[in-house]
């Protein structure tokens, strides 16, 4: 496994619908089983209307798609630590949960965003840099 600063993190808040109580029994053997799934997304202002993120635009969805093609073709894996936030220092969270998470294969043919063209180029660069701002990087921490 890398080590290093993560690639991805969420140090803010992790929220479980139901409590997740302890998976192992008397002789330390998992007795219940989970599922993980995650999506790329980028990240898009809050619609009061519908409690929820709104939605990408069709040029983010196709950086999306791209993306999760290239990330399937090249064979990449995302392994995901989850750990309980007991105090000030992450070097102090227990491991509560981990997983690695594969790379689907597209259902749908990916288009709109094309490697070779310049135009494509310039509107991942623009959609990029409005989704970066230096407020995102608060949630950040060094693994």
């Amino acid at each position: 496994m890398a080590r290093g600063r993560a690639h991805l993190s969420n140090t803010s808040k992790v929220t479980f619908l139901k409590d997740i109580k302890s998976n192992k029994n008397m002789i330390d053997m998992p007795t219940k089983e989970y599922t993980a799934s995650a999506w790329l997304q980028f990240k898009t202002p809050w619609d009061g209307a519908t409690n929820r993120p709104s939605e990408m635009t069709a040029d983010q969805q196709a950086i999306c798609n791209t993306l999760a093609k290239q990330l399937h073709q090249a064979g990449v894996q995302l392994s995901l630590t989850i750990q309980e936030k007991t105090g000030p220092d992450y070097k102090d969270w227990p491991y509560v949960g981990r997983a690695i998470l594969f790379t689907n294969a597209p259902s749908d043919p990916i288009g709109g965003v094309s490697s070779g063209s310049t135009e494509s180029k310039d509107s991942l660069d623009n959609i990029i840099a409005s989704n970066n701002s230096s407020e995102d990087l608060d949630d950040e921490i060094p693994f």
